[in-house]
C-alpha cells in the first residue's frame, strides 16, 4: 500500500473529475506493470469532510475482488398498477436472500421526491415477497415508486446494487446530500451527511453481490371519491 500526502482541496460535488489523476499517479507507482487494472479500480480515496469542501487522500488498492455475479432482486406489480387513495396495492417479489431482511422504499411524485421507508419485510424460505400496500388517503395524485433492497448481503453504500461501492454511488449520495432521503441515510438518523459519506467511504471499493437492489416500479395515484371508513 502506498500513500501520499494530502494533495487537492475541491468544492463538493467535483469528485468525479478527479479519477483521471488518481489513475496516472497509481499507474506510476505499480511496480508490476503486468497487474495493471482500469482506472477504476486502481486508487481507493480517504475524503475527509469539512463544511465546504472534500480533502481527498489518494491511494493504491493492492489488490481488487472480482464483483459476486448474482441474478437481480426484483419487484413486480400484481393485478391492476392504477390504485385510488386508500385503496390496496399488491407487490410480488423474487431472488431476495431467502429469511433475510428486505426493506422498501416509496418515493411520492415529483422530480425532488425523496425515498421514505415504506416497510421492512423478511423474505421467505424461497427468497420471494408478497405485500399488500394500502394507498394512504392522503397520498399524492400521481406515480409513485416503489424499490426494495435486499439488505442481509447489500453492501452498505452501494446505493446503485452493481456489486461494487464507487464514484457512482457517490454521485448518488451527492445528489440528495442534506436530505431525509431513507434509501440514502445509512445510519438511518433522518439526514444524509457526512457520517453516511463516511460509511460508504469505508466500503469503497468494497465488492459483493450484485442485484441487491431491485429496480424501481411504478404505480399511479388517483383521486378517490371517498377515503377511509
Amino acid at each position: 500500500m502506498v500513500s501520499s500526502d494530502p494533495w487537492s482541496l475541491l468544492p463538493r460535488g467535483q469528485l468525479p473529475g478527479l479519477w483521471p489523476l488518481c489513475c496516472e499517479l497509481a499507474q506510476s507507482l505499480r511496480r508490476d506493470r503486468s497487474r495493471h487494472r482500469p482506472c477504476q479500480s486502481e486508487i481507493h480515496t480517504t475524503i475527509l469532510t469539512k463544511p465546504e469542501t472534500l480533502l481527498l487522500v489518494p491511494r493504491l488498492v493492492s489488490d481488487f475482488d472480482a464483483l459476486v455475479p448474482s441474478e437481480a432482486a426484483t419487484l413486480t406489480a400484481v393485478g391492476n398498477s392504477t390504485v385510488p387513495q386508500g385503496a390496496t396495492f399488491r407487490i410480488a417479489g423474487m431472488r431476495f436472500t431467502p429469511t433475510l431482511g428486505v426493506r422498501l422504499f416509496t418515493k411520492p411524485p415529483g422530480t425532488t421526491a425523496t425515498w421514505s421507508t415504506m416497510d421492512n419485510l423478511v423474505a421467505n424460505g424461497t427468497g420471494s415477497l408478497d405485500y399488500a400496500y394500502t394507498v394512504p388517503c392522503q397520498a399524492a395524485v400521481g406515480t409513485w415508486s416503489i424499490q426494495a433492497r435486499d439488505e442481509g448481503p447489500w453492501i452498505q453504500g452501494d446505493f446503485n446494487g452493481d456489486g461494487i461501492v464507487n464514484s457512482v454511488d457517490w454521485s448518488i449520495m451527492n445528489t440528495k446530500w442534506f436530505t431525509a432521503d431513507a434509501f440514502l441515510d445509512i445510519n438511518r438518523d433522518g439526514l444524509v451527511n457526512s457520517i453516511d459519506f463516511s460509511i460508504l467511504n469505508l466500503n469503497w471499493f468494497k465488492t459483493g453481490r450484485s442485484g441487491r437492489v431491485s429496480p424501481a416500479i411504478q404505480f399511479n395515484v388517483t383521486a378517490a371519491q371517498s377515503c377511509g371508513p
